[in-house]
C-alpha cells in the first residue's frame, strides 16, 4: 500500500518486475507489516555486499536457531501441561 501511496504522489522510482515482486512476495500479509518502507528494502536488495554469503552471519542465524529450538525443547514443552490447565485447554 504505501508503494501505491507513493507511486500516486509521484514519489516512488521504477523498480524492476523481479524487485517488485520480492517486495510484495517479502510482506505476504497486511496485518504482518511492512516493517520498513518499500524503497529501504529495495536499496538493500541492490547492494551487493547484502547478497553474499558469510560464514559468520551464518553461525550467528544457526547459533540463534538452535537457541530458540532448545528454548521451545526445554520450557515449553516441559511447562505446556501446567498453562493448559491454566487456561482449562486440557484435553
Amino acid at each position: 500500500i504505501a508503494y501505491l501511496i507513493d507511486a500516486w504522489r509521484g514519489e516512488a522510482r521504477v523498480y524492476s518486475p523481479l524487485e517488485y515482486a520480492f517486495v510484495v512476495l517479502f510482506f505476504p500479509h497486511l496485518i504482518a507489516g511492512p516493517i520498513v518502507r518499500h524503497s529501504d528494502l529495495i536499496d538493500n536488495l541492490r547492494r551487493q555486499e547484502q547478497l553474499r554469503l558469510r560464514s559468520k552471519d551464518l553461525s550467528v542465524g544457526l547459533v540463534s536457531f538452535v537457541m530458540g529450538l532448545l528454548k521451545k525443547i526445554l520450557i515449553a514443552d516441559s511447562i505446556q501441561h501446567f498453562v493448559a490447565t491454566l487456561f482449562g485447554t486440557v484435553a
